[in-house]
């Protein structure tokens, strides 16, 4: 019997790029959040979260690029989906 996992299964889809590519940008998306929610639960322990202008816009640009990893890795499921339906 063959594994569930297994190559030689003939029922299987392979995996494409955009797939794995997708699964990447998705993980590196959740270690940032998971670091930045560290980060604040760390600093606001005993007080409140307080950034000076240059902190709070490295922030801002941590999430920018947070959302931009998420879009990325959407849009290429979103392909990997076309991809599925046409091949």
């Amino acid at each position: 019997m063959a594994d569930a996992n297994s190559s030689t299964d003939s029922t299987q889809t392979p995996i494409s790029n955009k797939f794995i590519e997708a699964q990447d940008l998705l993980g590196d998306a959740i270690e940032v959040a998971a670091f930045l929610k560290e980060t604040a639960t760390i600093e606001s322990a005993h007080d409140e979260l307080i950034l000076s202008t240059q902190e709070a816009g490295g922030f801002c640009h941590v999430i920018e690029v947070l959302i931009k990893r998420i879009e990325r890795a959407n849009s290429l499921l979103d392909e990997h989906k076309e991809d599925a339906r046409h091949g």
